[in-house]
């Protein structure tokens, strides 16, 4: 631990608050890549929890570690699963979309002709 420097205390006792959630989290400033870390002694050789995504240390560090806190897992695998439904979604609309261009662009070539493409009909059979 060379290049990381423990806080003990800062400005808005936010070393101190983090303690509220859980009395093994500490702060380490990491001297390398010049970030705040949050690192849990309970946790045994690797303390390592998180690394902060603000430059500094304020209030949201503390939002952003209740967030990711794991009492919250269930909710968080909960978005996880929500946001990979919506790109597959995403992603088959988007084929469906190309699907549909190029139908209307074969439709016009085979038909000769510049009449507009009409999805619903042009699959059904004329009965004479």
């Amino acid at each position: 631990m060379i290049y990381k420097t423990v806080i003990k205390k800062d400005m808005f006792n936010i070393s101190a608050r983090l303690k509220e959630i859980d009395s093994g989290y500490y702060i380490v400033f990491n001297n390398l890549k010049k970030v705040f870390e949050v690192h849990n002694s309970k946790q045994g050789l690797d303390t390592y929890c998180l690394t902060s995504p603000y430059d500094r240390l304020d209030s949201r560090l503390i939002e952003y570690v209740l967030k990711t806190s794991s009492r919250f897992c269930s909710q968080i695998f909960d978005q996880i699963d929500k946001n990979n439904q919506d790109l597959i979604d995403s992603a088959v609309n988007d084929q469906q979309d190309k699907v549909r261009s190029n139908l209307k662009d074969i439709y016009s070539v085979v038909s000769n002709s510049s009449k507009s493409y009409d999805l619903i009909n042009s699959m059904k059979t004329k009965w004479m």
